[in-house]
């Protein structure tokens, strides 16, 4: 189910495994960006799945 709060922790989540890198190099960046868009994508589709349940 769509859950703002689960979205948030799969951020932090990221946020945390990355929180390390300096993200100076054009990889780390993307590597985070991608993970941070995966998280986003998959709120989103739950959201959007939810929506037609209803």
């Amino acid at each position: 189910m769509y859950d703002p709060k689960k979205l948030r922790e799969r951020v932090m989540r990221v946020l945390e495994e990355n929180g390390g890198k300096c993200l100076d190099t054009a990889d780390e960046q993307r590597e985070v960006a991608e993970a941070l868009f995966d998280a986003i994508d998959w709120f989103l589709n739950d959201a959007k799945y939810d929506a037609v349940l209803r």
